[in-house]
Parts: structure tokens; sequence; C-alpha cells
């Protein structure tokens, strides 16, 4: 399969420099769309990749800034109505823009490698609340995490998981985790045995 960026001469650019980065631009596009497509370039092309640049510099300040937050969504049991555990749902509040969607940020972590320092991150904050729920007699069964597919493929989530657990004093069985949506639509392969 192959994505292909594709800038017009003159249009798009007269000289090999500009062209190149604007057919850039259009590749980038093309992959973002769903890959094994072409895409001509355009000047909202332009736009959207000065936005992902945006993103993308202000989400590697992100951590460091603790503009992470964790919003908690409790599950509950049908036969009783207890609540039975929770599931950690991550947000960025964004010092300009205000709370970010994951929509928005989990794809861009996911293509530059920020997806493991942002899912470390999850795992010890959530355990980091477990164990603050715990001491004030608030137990909760587990608490759950999603897991994108760059994080299942990183070699040492086992690692980073057991880590947190072990810090906060916690069995494995506390901890799910839950496996976003794309990861099955993305790669079959991977998911199928």
């Amino acid at each position: 399969t192959a994505s292909i960026g594709i800038g017009i001469y003159p249009e798009d650019g007269d000289d090999v420099e500009s062209l190149l980065k604007k057919t850039s631009v259009a590749l980038q596009n093309a992959k973002e769309t769903g890959r094994n497509c072409y895409r001509f370039y355009t000047d909202s092309m332009n736009a959207l990749s000065f936005q992902r640049l945006s993103m993308e510099t202000s989400l590697r300040k992100a951590l460091e800034r603790e503009e992470f937050a964790l919003y908690y969504q409790p599950k509950i049991a049908l036969d009783d109505g207890h609540i039975a555990g929770a599931e950690a749902l991550i947000r960025w509040n964004h010092p300009d823009i205000g709370l970010v969607s994951p929509v928005d940020f989990v794809p861009i972590a996911e293509s530059t490698g920020l997806i493991m320092p942002m899912t470390d991150w999850v795992i010890a904050e959530a355990c980091r609340q477990l164990s603050i729920w715990s001491m004030n007699g608030f137990e909760l069964k587990s608490v759950a995490i999603n897991i994108t597919p760059a994080s299942l493929l990183d070699k040492n989530i086992n690692e980073h998981i057991f880590k947190h657990l072990r810090s906060a004093g916690f069995e494995v069985s506390r901890l799910d985790l839950e496996i976003t949506e794309s990861v099955l639509m993305e790669d079959v392969d991977v998911v199928l045995p």
C-alpha cells in the first residue's frame, strides 16, 4: 500500500523547496486520513498541519507542566446498584484552549512516541487515587484504564504496570486494561491469533 502527497507546479510552488514542503503536507494528510490513498495539496491542509504542530509542541510540555487530569466514571453493579469500580479517563487541560478531548490529542501522542509517558502517568495516577480512596475507607474493586495500540506494542508495558501496582500495594486484579476500539479497527492481524 502507499500514501501519496501531490503538489502541482507552479500553483503549489515555483521552486523545489516550496513544492516539496507542500507535497509533504499533502502526504501527511493522506496518512492521517486512512493511508493507502493520495491527496492533492490544499491551503487548508497547511492550516491543519500548523495546528497539529502547535498541538504536538504543547503536548510535549503537558506532562511536565502537569496539565493532565484523570476523571473517574463509576462502574455500577447492576445487581445491587453499588459502585463496583471506575474507569479512569484522561483529559488535557490546555492552558490556552481549555479541556482537550482525547480524540484530538491521543493520535498525536501515538504518532510522536509520547503515548508511553502518558500511559505511564495514567497508570501511576490511577493507582495513587485508588490508594487515597482505600485510605479513606472507599474501596473499589478495580479501576480501568484505556490502553492504545501503541502502548500495547511497547515491550516494557508490563514492567510499567507492575511497577505502579507494587508501589501502590495493589494486586493485579485491581487494574483493568481496556483496549481502545482503534486497535480492533487498525490492524486485524495483530488482534486475531
